[in-house]
């Protein structure tokens, strides 16, 4: 009996101590007023937080080191997003299961956020490709000059749910969005004195990126 007491104490801290994890993963508690803000991946969480900073509570959907191509929504992600202000995504060709899951997850008072609209998108020709994002290749965070666009649109979204702080959001835009510039302006630079504009990768995720530079990159996926 003693030995059973000992494994059920033992038992009961580990039980607790997991229960705490778990409840630390979720969205903090909106007592303190701040905006509860749900991004779907990495790139959109780096926008968000140099915008919204400690005026906002964020949470991932999709976990670093998951393809945001294959993510496929989960009860958890339909939670936050039932508990959520605002839903910041790329694109439609990027996160194509967004609106599923925003309807899924019935949040009437949910402001959903398309980063890339009004960026200069590229068109997709191949069938393939198309298929998979639609008509425009969605990978537009990945230019610089695409990305101070996502960054305005994020800051005006913060700024029209959180109006108190609307000069708090755009002023910290416009001082990451300087960085953005300064980085494509040196790096235009540096890449004009290359005689090799080719380079080699796997997905060709890259065209804005190239466009930026005047760079060519080569996929070998088929």
């Amino acid at each position: 009996m003693k030995k059973l007491s000992i494994i059920f104490c033992i038992c009961t801290l580990l039980l607790s101590n997991l229960l705490a994890g778990c409840g630390s993963k979720e969205p903090a508690p909106a007592a303190d007023h701040k905006l509860r803000v749900v991004v779907t991946f990495n790139a959109m969480k780096e926008f968000t937080q140099a915008v919204g900073q400690d005026k906002i509570h964020i949470t991932s959907l999709i976990p670093d080191g998951t393809e945001p191509h294959d993510f496929q929504p989960t009860t958890k992600t339909m939670q936050a997003l039932s508990k959520a202000d605002i839903l910041i995504y790329n694109s439609t060709g990027m996160e194509r299961w967004v609106e599923q899951a925003t309807q899924a997850a019935a949040n009437p008072k949910l402001v959903i956020v398309e980063a890339a609209k009004g960026t200069d998108r590229i068109s997709l020709t191949e069938a393939d490709e198309i298929r998979a994002h639609g008509q425009y290749d969605p990978h537009t965070w990945l230019s610089l000059s695409c990305a101070q666009q996502e960054v305005k649109n994020i800051a005006e979204a913060l700024a029209a749910a959180d109006k108190a702080n609307a000069d708090f959001y755009r002023k910290n835009a416009e001082k990451y969005n300087q960085k953005l510039q300064s980085l494509l302006a040196a790096y235009q630079k540096k890449f004009s004195k290359l005689e090799q504009k080719d380079f080699v990768t796997g997905h060709a995720a890259f065209a804005y990126l190239c466009r930026d530079f005047g760079l060519q990159q080569q996929s070998i996926e088929d």
